[in-house]
């Protein structure tokens, strides 16, 4: 019902622009002989503009034939069809330049769609239908310019109307995608079926116009620690003065979290319009593009459009034939700790693993690994070697930590001293090192990143949902280790911020990941489990991850949902600390519960 009363509102809208056309062509008109003024083009590039290139050929077109009509004249199809075209062309035109400023866009496309549609087709008409010869037909160039001129300064004033534009987002809403519409879209393809590989990315970036190839890149793979260091380069560099594109996975609250610039996450606007161009290339492909690739595409496209001077890029699995590895050599290829993880995808050994992160790795671009797993250490080195890429392996010697507060972790690196870092895990200064060893890098490649960028970048920067203290007492954690490398890291930290004490952990886990191995680590720390089921279909039930829980001799309980997981977890805690851990996917729901719970 609601899809029938925004068409209809369209439509009303564009046989309203119809008829303005008609009567601007007639009022406001000036007739010097052969060449005629008038502003009956305006309502049809104002269609194209708001409605899109075909809404404004059709305003065009009819509005041409209704106006032929009505003056008795016969109706000629091509100057029909150049009067389309003026809003055909410039539709176009607008859409395929939205990285221009807003002003030189308005100018390029009515001037293009006045070019086509009047200069050359319609004089086309008047020599082929009536016998005009060139000499006198290019009499219509300078008036054509000028209307050009004018119906730009006109359309500028209109579209920074708040009222009309309003207005015209309401009748839009019925051909246009809402927020929910374009996630769903988003996360409507699976990884199930298709084949691993580079292809459907690049076919569809190459659709988009290859924005990627526009960008300069920090890319970063590894096993544990890639968000984290992502999210620290991505604020150093903010403070040296570059405009920073940060793309990352998963989400913690909301999706728009995977696509930021400045720290800034993509308004939920300008992701609708980036998925309505995406889609249109997406469906046409053959092989359609997975949920991950899909939003590669409008990572890349919305840095590209925002004229981002540099993006920090995650990797989403593996490094060789992930996504995002469609770029070409980066400004940097950063490689954090690595451990055992998503074995099935990418290989039963260390060695394997690495040599899928390494794929990241170009011709002759630098690189700078974490380090410190000879069997893994060994394959970056070669690859480095193969592809004549200077490598850097962290000087983990030269880092200082001596604890900190629940606050900010204090520590000293390679000169860089006295950095009080709010990301509170233990094992975070050692990903600081890391993020620093590679701006440094970065700044020996023409790079400008001051020391005091760095301190500035690292003391400010925010990442949710890693190590993270929602409540200070009594205390209630919320972290993000989803494999046993990460898990060891995080109950480091608990033992170091919380020396002698146990927890209530509330737990989620991946059936696919090493639960067991995972449990031992955390069961010596426990003074009671409870589990909840992540909103995904790769969590391992509740009930499940209860019974292998109680295998390990603690007490476990499995909760129906999330709210009611955190309600149970505060409850057994009392006035001891909560931790919250097992997933990522699950953290926004914690987070939320958590916050309604405290507020009521």
């Amino acid at each position: 019902m609601n899809n029938s009363k925004n068409s209809v509102r369209t439509l009303t809208m564009l046989a309203l622009l119809v008829a303005m056309s008609i009567v601007f062509s007639w009022v406001l008109s000036i007739s010097t002989g052969f060449v005629r003024f008038n502003l009956g083009s305006l309502p049809v590039l104002l269609a194209a503009l708001l409605f899109g290139p075909g809404a404004g050929f059709a305003v065009g077109a009819v509005a041409d034939m209704i106006g032929g009509v009505l003056a008795g004249y016969a109706i000629n199809p091509l100057i029909t069809l150049g009067a389309g075209a003026i809003g055909l062309v410039a539709g176009l035109a607008w859409q395929k330049l939205p990285g221009l400023r807003t002003g030189l866009r308005l100018q390029i496309s009515v001037l293009l769609g006045h070019f086509v549609g009047s200069m050359v087709i319609t004089s086309l008409a008047l020599r082929i239908f009536y016998g005009y010869p060139w000499a006198t037909l290019a009499v219509r160039i300078p008036n054509a310019l000028i209307l050009a001129a004018v119906n730009t300064v006109l359309l500028r004033i209109l579209l920074e109307n708040r009222t009309l534009m309003k207005m015209v987002k309401k009748v839009k809403r019925g051909i246009t995608m809402n927020y929910e519409q374009a996630m769903e879209y988003i996360h409507a393809v699976q990884w199930a079926g298709h084949k691993p590989g580079l292809t459907r990315t690049r076919t569809l970036l190459a659709a988009l116009g290859d924005p990627h190839k526009q960008l300069r890149f920090v890319h970063v793979a590894g096993t544990n620690g890639k968000g984290s260091t992502a999210a620290m380069m991505a604020s150093c560099l903010q403070a040296a003065g570059y405009r920073v594109g940060l793309y990352t996975s998963p989400f913690i609250n909301r999706f728009n979290e995977r696509i930021q610039i400045n720290g800034v996450q993509i308004p939920d606007e300008e992701l609708v319009k980036l998925v309505e161009q995406v889609k249109p290339a997406a469906d046409a492909m053959e092989d359609v593009p997975t949920e991950f690739e899909i939003i590669t595409a409008l990572g890349m496209l919305y840095f590209a459009q925002q004229k981002c001077e540099i993006v920090v890029l995650e990797v989403g699995l593996g490094g060789t034939l992930d996504s995002t590895n469609v770029i070409d050599a980066p400004e940097c290829a950063v490689i954090t700790a690595l451990g055992m993880d998503h074995v099935k995808e990418l290989g039963p050994t260390l060695g394997d693993i690495a040599a899928a992160k390494a794929g990241i790795i170009k011709e002759g671009c630098p690189v700078v690994s974490y380090g410190g797993v000879p069997e893994a250490d060994a394959v970056i080195r070669r690859v480095a070697a193969e592809k004549h890429a200077e490598l850097t392996e962290v000087d983990f010697s030269r880092l200082k930590y001596e604890g900190g507060s629940l606050d900010a972790v204090e520590f000293d690196f390679d000169g860089l001293t006295d950095v009080h870092l709010p990301l509170i895990g233990s094992y975070q200064p050692r990903n600081a090192a890391l993020a620093v060893t590679a701006l440094r890098v970065m700044r020996t490649h023409g790079w400008n990143i001051p020391e005091s960028a760095i301190r500035t970048g690292l003391e400010t920067v925010s990442w949710p949902g890693r190590f993270e203290l929602l409540r200070h007492a009594p205390a209630f954690l919320l972290d993000g280790s989803h494999n046993a490398h990460g898990m060891r890291a995080t109950v480091q930290s608990l033992k170091d911020r919380f020396p002698g004490q146990k927890f209530v952990f509330l737990v989620s886990i991946m059936a696919d990941k090493d639960v067991d191995q995972m449990l031992s680590l955390l069961a010596p720390l426990a003074v009671r489990f409870v589990t909840v089921t992540a909103h995904t279909p790769r969590a391992m039930p509740a009930e499940v991850l209860a019974e292998h829980i109680r295998a390990y001799g603690c007490r476990a309980e499995a909760a129906d949902s999330i709210q009611a997981g955190v309600a149970r977890a505060v409850e057994l805690g009392g006035e001891g600390p909560v931790c919250a851990l097992g997933t990522l996917y699950f953290s926004g729901d914690v987070r939320n519960a958590f916050a309604e719970l405290v507020k009521g």
